[in-house]
């Protein structure tokens, strides 16, 4: 009887211990389902950010050229190309995305030659392309971030919860689900970060030059696929020199082989290493307006924009992302307390970003959620949300980053599932735009819709995988914990319902320009109901 009873004790301890894993990635493995789950596509919105890269891995796999016109004949037109010295027409892009997408968009190619099923149409391989080079990527990245989070808070519920707040409650999210640069520009940076915040100083002189070697590598590969990220690689430059003196220059020759990319591309193109893309646009509406003034488009910044792309709720971070002030509240405390280096360099990017982007002609980004130009301020502020976890009082953790993080994540996660092209003209998108599209009945191709679900109820599946993430965060997963509890998981219900209800009130007042863009929106709408 005795060694039954130890046998049914071993019996449950192992179940007990196989579960740990699961419990341990399952807010994860909700937001991966996040990740994949919807596919915004709209072939007669014929968004240009996404579609030039798309065309020109085509043109390398299938012409083995850069030049866009032969897939331009074949798929029709797009914007944002660029005229080369010797007249192609290529992406105006960063090439990074592209170039990543030319594996899969080659296996997916000659996979439909084998099954007899003739070349991808656009909708095929931007479905590939975005899945396999950006959202699969971006949710692996989540893992490095969350294990960084937790190695700083020593705690699981924080992680949990900033990993669900950047994953779902940013910007990242929506350009995780295109075929973009954004997002993976964004993570790139963030690991060159956090590889050099976790540089030891007592370490030999070998050990860390190869750390800031490493660093520099994917930092300079950032840039590769965001032009805009040469500031954040300048300025963990500026943080490494000042930390590691001398053997900083261990970091510098990391970024060399990402500049040396970009250098042989654009010579190749025209002519001068340091030519980019945006000084020979085709279309000369985007040449006037959007890169003219300044250099290429940038002059000082504009102190309206700078608040617009912070607080309006039409593009303004913090308004989309209000979680990402406790990052900036963490960023603070550890310039006081410390990690200083850290917590200065993170503020000094997001600062840097968002003024670049408020002193740029085309400041708006055109269609797009939150600030685009400035997704890589999104992991850095949601990871210094970890240095202020420390200092809160544990009984106002989760309340506070639990409440903000809902707050951020309803408002992400309905613009990327939905809509993640959101027009000028709306004061405020989330509100006047997608949730008035979700209750008409609208939804973009999903998985819900392969099991039969239509309209808006082919989204309640992937809506009860995020409500689920964010409850099982807020409650520590059944965990033991001291932050967690009823009463804090309720204050925290409290809080994101309050904060949605007042963003909620912002620009609700139906203007006619409005009403053309919904009827736009809805015209080009897919798939038909």
């Amino acid at each position: 009887m005795r060694d039954g009873q130890f046998g049914i004790r071993l019996l449950r301890r192992g179940r007990r211990n196989a579960l740990v894993p699961v419990r341990k990635h399952l807010i994860w493995l909700l937001v991966l389902v996040a990740y994949v789950y919807p596919f915004p596509y709209f072939q007669r919105l014929n968004n240009p950010n996404e579609n030039v890269r798309v065309w020109m891995t085509r043109a390398l796999v299938d012409y083995h050229e850069i030049d866009l016109t032969r897939v331009t004949r074949d798929w029709g037109f797009v914007d944002d190309k660029a005229t080369t010295r010797d007249g192609r027409l290529v992406s105006s892009k960063a090439p990074g995305t592209s170039f990543l997408g030319v594996p899969v968009y080659g296996v997916l190619s000659a996979a439909r030659h084998v099954l007899g099923l003739g070349p991808p149409s656009p909708m095929t391989a931007t479905w590939a392309l975005r899945v396999f080079t950006v959202a699969l990527p971006m949710s692996a990245f989540l893992l490095f971030f969350a294990r960084w989070a937790e190695a700083i808070t020593q705690s699981a519920v924080a992680r949990d919860l900033l990993m669900l707040g950047l994953g779902l409650g940013t910007p990242f999210y929506p350009y995780s689900l295109l075929f973009v640069g954004h997002a993976q520009g964004a993570a790139l940076a963030f690991v060159a970060f956090a590889w050099l915040g976790a540089v030891p100083r007592g370490a030999p002189m070998s050990e860390v030059r190869k750390r800031l070697a490493s660093a520099g590598f994917v930092a300079g590969l950032a840039v590769v696929f965001e032009y805009q990220l040469a500031l954040v690689e300048a300025l963990l430059a500026v943080w490494v020199l000042a930390r590691h003196k001398a053997r900083g220059g261990a970091f510098l020759l990391g970024l060399v082989p990402g500049a040396a990319l970009l250098a042989v591309y654009h010579t190749w193109l025209f002519g001068r290493p340091w030519t980019i893309p945006y000084g020979h646009l085709e279309n000369p509406i985007f040449a006037s307006t959007h890169h003219a003034r300044g250099f290429l488009g940038l002059g000082a910044p504009s102190i309206g924009a700078f608040a617009s792309l912070c607080l309006s709720p039409d593009v303004g971070l913090f308004a989309f992302s209000p979680f990402l002030l406790v990052g900036v509240a963490g960023a603070a405390v550890a310039i006081r307390k410390g990690p200083r280096g850290e917590g200065a360099v993170a503020l000094a990017i997001a600062a840097a970003m968002l003024l670049t982007q408020a002193g740029m002609s085309n400041w708006r980004a055109g269609w797009s959620v939150g600030p685009r130009y400035s997704v890589v301020v999104a992991p850095l502020l949601a990871g210094s949300a970890a240095w202020v976890w420390k200092a809160l009082p544990i009984a106002a953790a989760v309340p506070l980053v639990g409440g903000l993080v809902g707050a951020s994540v309803l408002n992400c996660t309905v613009s990327g599932a939905v809509f993640p092209h959101y027009p000028p003209a709306f004061d405020n998108p989330v509100f006047e735009l997608a949730l008035p599209l979700l209750q008409a009945g609208h939804a973009p191709y999903n998985a819900g819709r392969l099991a039969g679900l239509r309209g808006a109820w082919s989204l309640l599946p992937l809506g009860l995988c995020i409500v689920a993430a964010w409850t099982i965060a807020v409650t520590g997963c059944g965990r033991r914990t001291k932050e967690t509890g009823p009463l804090r998981a309720l204050s925290a219900a409290i809080l994101a319902a309050a904060v949605v209800a007042a963003f909620s009130l912002s620009g609700r007042a139906a203007e006619p320009e409005e009403e053309d863009a919904r009827r736009m929106v809805e015209a080009i709408w897919e798939p038909v109901r």
